[in-house]
């Protein structure tokens, strides 16, 4: 099976992004964990404007990587499988990471990190000091993986007669298929959101977010595994793009113009989150299709840095933000240092099996023989039909 490096590469820049985001996090003006008292306003829009489209774009690229993790697995195997990958390094992080954020943050009402650990399970943050901060992502992730290997390896065993089958296929050989997703995210957030307004992450009250992002999920799963529509989504990324764009200038307008939850601005929204996704893995099919050590070096990395990244933040900002310095100063001195400590502590995690397993890596092989990776390699190419001659 080939692998689809443009995917890994979009994995890669979007949890560096999510790094900076973070960073970000520290200056503009909304709450945060650790705040500088010079508060960015300009930054809150843009921020917004990226987090909307950027967290169901990490989730679709999941999608399609259980996709491919599913052609070499039944549903046991898969839950297995992810069980390690995700749950594992979940409750990990919530006993070795999350404690340090949420030490620094309340910093002034404990002696030490030691002295929270016997406070930790008195109530559930933001009163208490139990949670799972950034890892609501993995912890969402576990479960719509769970969904799946509950729902659809049963739908896969479904024999649909071969006239279904031709129909579902001309279907998904049209362009305006990718419209039709559109279809159940705009019924979700129609149906739950006036129940569920506020992104939470907190699970058990978060139901209109978390069913948007399990469909999300579930589309990339859905068209990883067709070869017309990803060839559409290459072929019209263009079109895609320009839609993307009138969106993204109709999402602007209207949130200057309504308050709170608006159902045009909800549809609007939504179509800038779908075209925002396939325009993404479009221009990734186009310009991300190749490999080189670097994106294997990366790719190994990237898990455990999103794990580590936060705590590196946090902690990191406590100590610079008391600097007599400006804000742009302050923000690149967080951001390569806690850049360097959360490299420094995965190069030691990834030397032992144990912390290897703990933070979602696998385990090392003894005696296995040396990969050669070819650089020049690349993705098989996305070839669209040529018309076909009538001349003879």
């Amino acid at each position: 099976m080939n692998r689809k490096y443009e995917i890994d590469w979009l994995r890669i820049i979007l949890i560096f992004s999510v790094f900076i985001y973070h960073v970000g996090m520290i200056f503009n003006e909304w709450d945060w964990h650790i705040k500088d008292t010079d508060r960015q306003m300009w930054l809150s829009p843009i921020m917004h404007f990226l987090h909307i489209w950027r967290m169901p774009l990490l989730f679709f690229i999941s999608g399609i990587g259980t996709y491919y993790a599913s052609r070499k697995r039944n549903g046991t195997q898969l839950f297995t499988e992810r069980t390690k990958r995700l749950f594992i390094p979940l409750v990990a992080g919530i006993f070795i990471l999350v404690p340090i954020q949420v030490y620094y943050e309340k910093i002034a009402q404990y002696a030490s990190l030691i002295d929270l650990y016997k406070h930790m399970f008195d109530g559930v943050y933001p009163s208490g000091n139990f949670s799972w901060h950034h890892l609501w992502f993995i912890c969402y992730l576990y479960f719509f993986s769970i969904l799946l290997c509950i729902t659809v390896f049963n739908v896969q065993k479904i024999k649909l007669p071969q006239s279904i089958r031709n129909i579902i296929s001309t279907i998904a050989g049209k362009w305006a298929t990718i419209w039709l997703f559109i279809i159940p995210l705009t019924l979700s957030e129609l149906i739950l959101r006036p129940y569920f307004p506020h992104e939470t992450h907190a699970f058990i009250d978060d139901w209109a977010y978390m069913n948007f992002n399990f469909l999300i999920f579930l589309f990339g799963y859905i068209i990883a595994s067709g070869k017309t529509i990803n060839n559409n989504i290459y072929k019209y990324r263009r079109i895609n793009l320009t839609i993307f764009v009138i969106s993204t200038l109709l999402f602007f307008y209207m949130r200057n113009s309504h308050e709170g939850y608006n159902t045009l601005y909800g549809i609007i929204k939504i179509v800038l989150v779908w075209f925002g996704i396939i325009t993404s893995i479009g221009y990734a099919k186009r310009f991300l299709c190749f490999d080189n050590r670097l994106r294997g070096v990366l790719n190994k990395a990237i898990y455990p840095f999103y794990l580590l990244h936060q705590p590196a933040i946090v902690a990191t900002a406590y100590y610079i933000l008391q600097l007599n310095t400006s804000a742009l100063n302050k923000a690149i001195l967080i951001t390569v240092t806690s850049f360097i400590i959360s490299v420094l502590i995965y190069i030691i995690i990834k030397q032992f099996n144990i912390t290897r397993v703990l933070f979602g890596m696998k385990p090392k092989r003894t005696n296995s023989r040396t990969t050669v990776i070819d650089t020049t390699q690349k993705c098989p190419a996305y070839v669209l039909i040529p018309k076909r001659n009538n001349h003879k």
